[in-house]
């Protein structure tokens, strides 16, 4: 049976763990939280915090996984791919991980491309209202 590593069992990784078992993985999770709804759906669940990714590695080494994933958790997808790239797994790898995770990154890499993105929104001090919106590039009067 094929397995997989769930890096987060939180309320929004849950139906993904069960869906996974539905279609006859071998289901090891990790989550910092001992109640969190996914490591009660998944075969072999493990209170890791996610952010020590050498205790996930360790974890993922334990259980012999074929995969590792992430669903609606940002910030666990640098530690997915360290995992995977640590364990020879498929992976999108750390580098592509922190471009497409961290936004200043994330633009620079776009804009090299040629692809457009929106602009970060700039902020001003105001004296009357604290801080205000102020479109990117847009100087001061």
């Amino acid at each position: 049976m094929s397995s997989v590593l769930f890096v987060g069992a939180g309320r929004h990784q849950r139906r993904a763990i069960a869906q996974a078992r539905t279609r006859g993985l071998h289901v090891v999770a990790v989550d910092r939280n001992p109640d969190a709804p996914g490591l009660v759906v998944a075969h072999a669940p493990e209170v890791v915090d996610f952010s020590d990714i050498d205790a996930v590695e360790a974890v993922a080494r334990r259980h012999g996984v074929d995969g590792a994933l992430t669903v609606s958790a940002d910030r666990a997808v640098p530690v997915v791919a360290a995992v995977t790239e640590r364990l020879g797994l498929p992976s999108i790898g750390t580098a592509v991980a922190h471009r497409m995770t961290h936004k200043l990154a994330m633009r620079r890499t776009l804009a090299e491309e040629g692809i457009p993105s929106r602009p970060s929104p700039r902020f001003a001090a105001s004296p009357r209202a604290g801080l205000r919106s102020r479109p990117s590039g847009s100087r001061r009067c």
